[in-house]
């Protein structure tokens, strides 16, 4: 597959990407921004007749084991990789794929209502309004913990059962993470564990003044996303990945199950965390139609995704290559297939590190050019 006449922006100094193994930033947001009005990759597949729906979608897999640790389409959805329905909501700004969010509540406790959100999968954890995310946080016996800057719950006296579910309302559908989904347990049996709230709180607005939450990878692990362009619209189902529990520690929720495997269902910290994060990369790369040439755009405010950067974090210096990752905004990509529609698959590796809120990039040094047709 061959993207025409795309730009490209070579970044020569880049903050928040140390230690990530990446080719380059593929932007996955609208157009509005990209820093000079240049046409993102995903119009250019669109516009060029490269693919059969102006959609892409994610899949992202919560076993960091698996050989597989997601998919990114081009062009469609992927039915085997969710079950049920998709809930489709419209966007509400055309930016970082913006929707409005009914309601957060825990357990039975109204935590938000007639808020906002975004999905991205460059941000790890799920990020909400500070005085939102203080009370969920409070609500599960959540405290915040000033060395890592994030909070951390009992799960060593405290029974598994004792945690409630988290549920975020959008459109007319429920979408619940369980106590194993929400808490990222690190550590081991002779080390000790140490168990966190993937909560975090920072107050994003948007260009209306409207504070948002990020709904990050913890939320997508158990949801398959769908970005609409040609309906303004953003898509979520059960992912087949919902059931999937991580193994826990025999010392850690007495009176608990020490592995699991709860049932379904349906559906992402307080300070602003800065370490820490969990990132998807991608392998090899080869082409269905066409011949090749795997190509990246450059938005205004780089870190692919469906939101824009906004972070602390560490320094690294990169220069972007011909395999470019992928996402709404931070997964690294290459191996590119076409799917049996027509629309381009990336498999994406399960490889670890944990990012709290959207990549900040920053270019300090630009050059743009058209890639030869």
């Amino acid at each position: 597959m061959a993207v025409k006449n795309q730009t490209f922006a070579e970044c020569t100094y880049l903050v928040g990407m140390t230690g990530d193994i990446n080719d380059g930033i593929l932007g996955l947001a609208f157009p509005s921004l990209t820093s000079d009005g240049e046409k993102p990759f995903f119009y250019n597949m669109w516009s060029q007749g490269l693919i059969p729906q102006a959609i892409f979608s994610f899949y992202l897999n919560p076993d960091t084991n698996a050989t597989s640790g997601g998919e990114l389409i081009f062009g469609g959805a992927d039915p085997s990789k969710y079950t049920g329905s998709i809930t489709y909501i419209s966007v509400s700004i055309e930016g970082y794929w913006e929707f409005p969010m009914a309601s957060v509540s825990v357990g039975s406790t109204s935590i938000s209502s007639s808020t906002y959100a975004i999905a991205d999968t460059g941000t790890t954890l799920i990020v909400g309004p500070t005085a939102q995310v203080d009370s969920l946080n409070g609500a599960i016996g959540a405290t915040y913990d000033s060395s890592s800057q994030l909070y951390t719950v009992d799960c060593h006296t405290r029974s598994l059962s004792s945690f409630p579910n988290i549920t975020f309302t959008i459109g007319d559908t429920v979408f619940i993470l369980k106590p194993l989904q929400y808490l990222w347990i690190t550590g081991d049996q002779s080390a000790g564990y140490i168990c966190y709230s993937v909560f975090s709180p920072s107050d994003s607005t948007d260009s209306n003044g409207n504070l948002f939450w990020i709904l990050g990878d913890f939320f997508l692990y158990r949801y398959y996303s769908v970005f609409d362009i040609q309906n303004n619209r953003v898509g979520f189902s059960t992912s087949i990945s919902y059931d999937w529990m991580p193994t826990v520690g025999s010392s850690l929720f007495p009176t608990s199950s020490t592995t699991t495997h709860p049932s379904t269902s349906t559906m992402k910290t307080t300070t602003h965390p800065t370490t820490s994060t969990m990132k998807t990369t991608a392998s090899t790369a080869r082409t269905t139609t066409v011949s090749t040439t795997s190509t990246m755009k450059t938005t205004t405010h780089p870190t692919t995704s469906t939101m824009k950067t906004k972070t602390h974090p560490t320094t690294s210096t990169m220069k972007t290559t011909t395999h470019p990752t992928t996402s709404t905004m931070k997964t690294t990509a290459s191996t590119v297939r076409t799917t049996t529609i027509s629309t381009t698959q990336m498999e994406l590796s399960s490889t670890a590190v944990t990012r709290t809120q959207p990549l900040a990039t920053t270019i300090t040094e630009t050059e743009i050019s058209p890639i030869p047709s």
